[in-house]
């Protein structure tokens, strides 16, 4: 949660990742980070500062960036990390991220501007925002969940 240490949390996502592929045999082109709010957060900066570990990454209700970005609002939200470049260069060209919002969540114009400002302006082949309608900050259905992985998944069968 999110009075959990950012840190230990990321650790954890690393550890389940390099745990698991010991134990099973992982497509590499399929394995994905995501997080509801917090966890989003979370999820957004392993999937950018670890692109050769996570292929892509899926964002519930929030989203953070390694640039400033403005939102609609006016607010500008500032950067959050600091990503290795070559890093970098890998999730820009291979990695998908799906940015699930929704008109009535209280973050929706941070994530309309990480989008734009953000992964769009810098380069970033694969972001797409998924935007439900009616709901605030909580978790979609079900199908939303299945949109957000369909679209990580292009290419990768």
């Amino acid at each position: 949660g999110n009075k959990r240490n950012l840190f230990d949390r990321m650790r954890m996502a690393i550890d389940a990742n390099v745990h698991l592929r010991t134990l099973y045999p992982i497509d590499g082109r399929r394995v994905y980070v995501s997080g509801f709010s917090g966890g989003a957060r979370v999820a957004s900066m392993l999937g950018v500062c670890f692109a050769e570990m996570f292929s892509g990454t899926a964002c519930f209700m929030g989203v953070n960036f390694y640039t400033d970005v403005t939102g609609e609002d006016g607010k500008t939200y500032g950067l959050n990390f600091i990503p290795d470049d070559e890093v970098v260069a890998l999730a820009k060209r291979f990695c998908r991220y799906a940015l699930v919002t929704s008109e009535k969540d209280f973050n929706l114009a941070n994530t309309r501007a990480v989008l734009k400002q953000g992964f769009q302006q810098e380069g970033f082949a694969n972001a797409q925002l998924f935007e439900v309608p009616v709901i605030g900050h909580q978790l979609p259905s079900a199908d939303w969940l299945e949109k957000a992985v369909r679209y990580l998944d292009e290419g990768k069968r």
